[in-house]
């Protein structure tokens, strides 16, 4: 790969900005993989499945809400 992950986060939020992304990395401390968009989530390394699978379905959840507006 010639982008870092952030980079790569970056143009794919400007080709598709509501899509959401899940940046798995073993530098979460670095301040450049901070999500900037809410429909990014950042996963550290390392993680369990359960880490994986409860973070996914946290992402799904809050995608689903920005999509019916913020609406509960």
């Amino acid at each position: 790969p010639k982008e870092s992950g952030p980079e790569l986060l970056q143009r794919i939020s400007e080709i598709a900005p509501s899509l959401p992304c899940l940046l798995c990395s073993g530098f979460a401390r670095d301040t450049r993989l901070m999500p900037v968009h809410a429909n990014w989530v950042l996963l550290p390394k390392p993680f369990h499945r359960a880490d994986l699978a409860q973070t996914l379905a946290q992402a799904i959840a809050a995608c689903r809400l920005a999509q019916k507006g913020g609406a509960s």
